[in-house]
């Protein structure tokens, strides 16, 4: 959810971006996530703060994801990136209260933006909600882009 928030133009694009984005695709974490805080320094911003929670994010830093994805916050308190990205740090810790409310206040920004009510269905599958979890995937499965819907409700809802 942090990078679809990024929507980096090729001509926008710094000597420090294309290096993070190089190290990052090559696999070589360390230099990306160095070259990425260097970036949060010479450019400060949304784009640049949900791109350093999204690498905390895949290395399953939450401490870390959460505090950059409040920077977003504190700039834009309806930042629906921002928002479902508190929303998925909590669901992956299991403070299912926590991801509720940042669910609720992305709800308020875009009540049937399909990444919202994906991870309301991912939600409720990891609270032992199942019926109500198919309900919401079968209803995103025709206009969700992406696999992701079909792959959830096979490996939790096999026929």
């Amino acid at each position: 959810w942090f990078n679809k928030g990024i929507r980096y133009s090729p001509r926008s694009q710094n000597l420090y971006e294309n290096i993070t984005g190089i190290c990052a695709l090559s696999n070589r974490k360390a230099d990306a996530f160095r070259m990425q805080l260097k970036l949060d320094s010479l450019q400060p911003g949304i784009p640049n703060f949900l791109m350093t929670a999204n690498f905390y994010f895949l290395d399953k830093k939450w401490k870390d994801a959460e505090s950059w994805t409040l920077k977003v916050l504190a700039i834009d308190p309806k930042n629906l990136f921002g928002l479902m990205g508190m929303a998925a740090i909590h669901t992956q810790q299991r403070q299912f209260g926590e991801a509720a409310l940042y669910l609720s206040k992305a709800s308020k920004v875009d009540a049937r933006h399909s990444d919202i009510l994906f991870l309301n269905a991912i939600h409720l599958v990891m609270q032992n909600s199942p019926q109500l979890a198919k309900a919401v995937l079968n209803e995103l499965l025709p206009v969700y882009p992406g696999p992701e819907v079909k792959e959830v409700l096979e490996r939790f809802f096999p026929e």
